[in-house]
């Protein structure tokens, strides 16, 4: 599998994505020592005077990765709170390939799938109706609720990058979020680059909490829905 997300990753390259959530990436001329640099897309070209931190090993994109910008840990690796001032030269397309999995688990394999006709979404209805326990109650939001949850959650400016997928029921996507949000053509982060997407084919564990809190604070007033923050 590592050698296909390898040939993958080169096609993809070849094909001039240059970006992948908030990191991009730029082959490396002839004469340079690395076949690949990494920085912000905010730090990229005319800003990369910016940068003041050089690495040179993939996984040290587990370092950049872990805090943002005030040092605060990032529990969500896709939130576009990825710090800026840094650069990454790497030998290879296999460190490269590593170095993106480190900054977005999984995700390049999710869009090879993608490509290949081979990823399953799941839609809302199915995902919450598996949940048991405490998470019960989240069975029981609705369609506008989950919409409405849907805008606040996976707002790409101050959220997640991801590109939304799934759908709420067989016959309802989300109403309340742009149409850029459901396009895997369009670059979320708003940058200038071809960025290999970072789908969301299923409502992640965030949003299930959030639709917890959320009944829970309905079910205990009796009254309308709460207002999100």
């Amino acid at each position: 599998m590592k050698k296909q997300l390898t040939s993958f990753l080169q096609e993809l390259i070849d094909n001039g994505y240059r970006q992948m959530g908030e990191v991009v990436f730029s082959p490396g001329l002839p004469e340079q020592k690395f076949a690949y640099r990494l920085c912000h897309y905010r730090d990229a070209g005319s800003h990369a005077a910016r940068i003041t931190q050089s690495f040179y090993q993939p996984e040290d994109a587990l370092t950049i990765a872990l805090y943002d910008e005030r040092g605060d840990f990032r529990p969500l690796k896709t939130a576009p709170t990825l710090k800026r001032g840094w650069a990454m030269e790497l030998k290879d397309i296999k460190e490269l390939q590593q170095a993106l999995d480190f900054f977005y688990p999984a995700l390049l394999g999710v869009f090879f799938a993608d490509q290949k006709n081979q990823l399953k979404t799941n839609n809302l209805r199915e995902t919450v109706n598996r949940q048991s326990g405490m998470y019960r109650i989240v069975s029981q939001i609705s369609n506008a609720e989950a919409d409405q949850l849907a805008a606040s959650i996976c707002c790409s400016k101050s959220q997640c990058l991801r590109t939304v997928l799934w759908s709420i029921d067989d016959a309802c996507r989300p109403a309340q979020l742009p149409s850029e949000k459901l396009n895997p053509q369009y670059n979320q982060s708003q940058a200038e680059y071809r960025a290999i997407p970072l789908l969301c084919f299923e409502v992640c564990n965030l949003f299930i909490a959030r639709s917890r809190q959320w009944m829970r604070q309905k079910q205990e007033t009796k009254q309308e829905a709460p207002q999100l923050v």
